[in-house]
């Protein structure tokens, strides 16, 4: 059982810690792109203006914290796109619908 939620603000408390969790599974499974990709993230989420894209991370986690899964997705209203930076999950989460649902979730605009 897994919850999906959305994380727009990268400096609330619960966020946080969401974060450091979704670096982790970013750095165990794309080691070539490090913890510059969640400094590059939360740089999107913070400034909309300067980077022209409303960014946001949709996390999928247990009830305890533990993360299944992510997406980091923009959209450009000017360019009239949106775009998916990236999709992961936990290794431990592959072919149990996690990232099909985070994805799902994408598209229904939540």
């Amino acid at each position: 059982m897994f919850r999906i939620r959305k994380i727009t603000n990268p400096f609330l408390e619960g966020n946080k810690q969401t974060i450091t969790g979704i670096n982790k599974m970013v750095v165990e499974q794309f080691p070539t792109l490090g913890k510059k990709v969640i400094d590059d993230f939360s740089h999107h989420m913070i400034n909309p203006g300067i980077t022209r894209s409303y960014s946001f991370l949709m996390v999928a986690d247990d009830f305890r914290g533990n993360i299944r899964g992510f997406a980091f997705f923009m959209h450009m209203a000017d360019l009239k796109i949106c775009y998916l930076d990236l999709l992961a999950v936990n290794l431990g989460s592959a072919t149990t619908g996690v990232g099909g649902s985070i994805y799902e979730k994408l598209r229904e605009g939540d």
